[in-house]
């Protein structure tokens, strides 16, 4: 690979020349992961999963009640996400009272807030001054804390849930959560997801929808060998009349027929796929009872944290009293008038808090670490194997979810990939640089669904992403420090539907630095032409630090094509015609041979400067007092000639 440096060099009024410097930037942005995949990699609700309350409306509020999530009152114990957030009332409170080590230390993230000097005056619940609050909108102003204090406003990329998820602002996270919602109805994909052995689907028939309208209780009974723990259960009715009754009550009583171990409880989902339009819920007898077991030994399900009811077609549900589990209604807004007992989770396009609220916090959302241990794609094994260059290897890294190889490569190391899978029928493997770009490996899944692939040994740091940089002295060609490999199966090729991807992950590769620097100006004077001949004014250096053991050449020349060069003519530009600009040694590698990969210094591990003291300008007499300017060309030549 041949990495060419152009440089525009400068002439005065005196002989000399100086270089020019371009560089080219580029910006990608993260497509996110679907929910397809994240549901069974720590996140089943997407970027809501570790949320108490998550108010999804991305749009500019143009009114007051435009806001997505608006309160009067005091939110205890939570982690609050909004699009736009409004107090209404001064002098109340939000935090997360009972911090969680493995999640985000953030409490609050906002797409944007009200300057109303309500919400200047809400305070967090928390003595600490950075890593609580963040923003999309960079002219958020801070909140105070406990100690009215004020507290740094940090951006979404600092927040873990968002950037897990790959979703760079509240508009992304809206789209996620409403697929999300889908995501929980839809048959394929739920098939794909998870295990046959772990899953359980059941839609009501019209009878039992009519007992649950009644309050009677409904009994679901487990089937064949396997005990499904994740039972999902879904409720017929378009509107509210379809399934409650009595205007203000929703009595819900399900019985779960299942032989499950004490070890493993259920996670329940109740869909309500087609109900639409609003629904009230004012009496305290409004409850959602699901118990588990065998017909005689019922037990309430353990924790309201595996309880899931999902509306994605809802526009509104105005709440009185308790309503157990996380709600997720994407479309809805949800109203909180008065709660007797601790609320889990809100997922909606719009919440109003008029009643003082505490949460379950960290235990009380959805996402059962169950989801990762019972996906479908707990099928594949994938591993890295990194081989030193003396052949030696060293442990292998798993990648079935996304990882990181803890070693650094060195230039000669090599890498050789395996996966294994079954269960994916009809599947092919793709390989991508990017996570965008995929390429087919050629191996399919057979007629059994089963797979493995063994790549050839790979030498990843030899094919590096150079880039180039300036300073006002040096512009500087640097290699990559990390490569990323990724890996899917799907059942079409993802490039053109990436819903296609049944299985994805990645493996992170740390490579051992290489910069090149070379001069942006080197400068010739007049003054000093000895016997028709001038050496720079000051002796240019070639700056290496080559960590990596790279093999690598480098050369300069005259770039005699530039529009630049002044003046045109080879005939009065000093540094165009025969020989007049020359150096000793075409290849620049002699005046540092050291850098050449070798038993004794392929671990160069310091940054040297190199002089180039071969440089030299004939300088005819006709010319001595003529000013010019050329272009010259660094040439990099990257690994082994072939």
């Amino acid at each position: 690979m041949k990495q060419i440096l152009k440089k525009m060099l400068n002439v005065g009024m005196a002989i000399l020349f100086s270089l020019v410097f371009t560089t080219v930037t580029s910006y990608a942005t993260s497509a996110g992961k679907t929910i397809d995949y994240m549901a069974t990699h720590g996140y089943a609700l997407g970027v809501a999963s570790n949320f108490n309350v998550f108010a999804t409306d991305a749009s500019t509020p143009a009114t007051g009640n435009d806001y997505a999530y608006i309160q009067n009152v005091s939110l205890s114990n939570a982690r609050l996400a909004a699009g736009s957030f409004l107090a209404e009332s001064p002098n109340k409170t939000i935090g997360w009272n009972q911090p969680n080590e493995n999640l985000d230390s953030h409490m609050l993230v906002v797409g944007n807030r009200s300057n109303s000097s309500q919400t200047d005056g809400i305070i967090m619940e928390t003595d600490q001054t950075k890593g609580v609050f963040a923003a999309e909108d960079t002219n958020t102003k801070p909140l105070r804390n406990q100690n009215n204090e004020l507290v740094q406003v940090d951006t979404l990329s600092d927040v873990k849930d968002f950037t897990d998820n790959g979703v760079a602002s509240f508009s992304d996270a809206q789209k996620q959560i409403n697929d999300v919602s889908q995501f929980y109805t839809s048959d394929a994909r739920l098939n794909k997801a998870f295990a046959n052995q772990f899953l359980k689907k059941v839609n009501l028939t019209d009878d039992q929808a009519a007992d649950l309208k009644a309050g009677k209780e409904i009994v679901v009974h487990d089937s064949g060998s396997q005990q499904h723990q994740f039972l999902i259960v879904n409720v017929p009715g378009l509107t509210k009349d379809d399934i409650k009754a009595d205007t203000d009550v929703l009595n819900i009583k399900l019985k779960y027929v299942t032989k499950l171990t004490s070890s493993k409880k259920p996670i329940v989902i109740l869909n309500f796929p087609n109900l639409s339009g609003n629904m009230e819920l004012h009496s305290g007898a409004t409850y959602v009872d699901v118990t588990y077991g065998t017909v005689n030994d019922q037990k309430p399900i353990p924790s309201k944290a595996n309880l899931l009811l999902n509306f994605p077609k809802l526009n509104a549900l105005d709440l009185n009293d308790a309503f157990v589990g996380t709600v997720l209604a994407p479309k809805a807004t949800i109203q909180v008038n008065q709660f007797n007992e601790k609320l889990n989770a809100l997922i909606a396009q719009r919440i109003r808090i008029t009643t003082d609220v505490k949460t379950n916090g960290a235990d009380g959302v959805f996402n059962p670490p169950d989801f990762q241990n019972n996906g479908e794609n707990q099928d594949v094994t994938a591993t890295a194997q990194h081989i030193y260059a003396d052949g030696s290897p060293t442990t292998s890294t798993s990648f079935d979810r996304d990882a990181q190889m803890p070693e650094l490569y060195n230039f000669d190391d090599q890498i050789e990939y395996g996966i294994r899978w079954s269960n994916h029928p009809d599947e092919q493997l793709y390989r991508s640089n990017d996570g965008k770009t995929w390429q087919a490996t050629g191996i399919n899944s057979d007629s059994d669904g089963n797979g493995s692939y063994s790549s050839e040994k790979e030498k990843p740091a030899q094919n590096l992403k150079l880039t180039q940089s300036q300073t006002a002295d040096q512009a500087t060609l640097t290699a990559a420090n990390t490569k990323k490999v990724y890996f899917a199966l799907a059942a079409s090729d993802p490039n053109k539907d990436a819903d296609a991807i049944d299985w994805q992950s990645s493996i992170l590769l740390n490579m051992k630095p290489f910069t090149l620097s070379v001069p942006q100006k080197i400068i010739f004077e007049s003054a000093n032409v000895n016997n028709g001949v001038v050496t720079p004014s000051v002796t240019p250096q070639v700056i290496v630090d080559n960590s990596l053991g790279a093999d690598f050449r480098l050369t300069l020349g005259v770039d005699a094509t530039s529009a630049n060069n002044l003046p045109s003519s080879a005939a009065k530009n000093v540094f165009l015609g025969a020989n007049q600009f020359t150096y000793k040694q075409n290849d620049l590698n002699s005046a540092f041979q050291t850098l050449i990969p070798s038993a004794d210094n392929a671990d160069l591990t310091t940054t040297t400067n190199y002089d180039l003291t071969g440089l030299e300008l004939k300088v005819p007499a006709e010319l001595k007092a003529t000013p010019a300017t050329i272009g010259l060309k660094w040439n990099v030549d990257w690994g082994t000639p072939t």
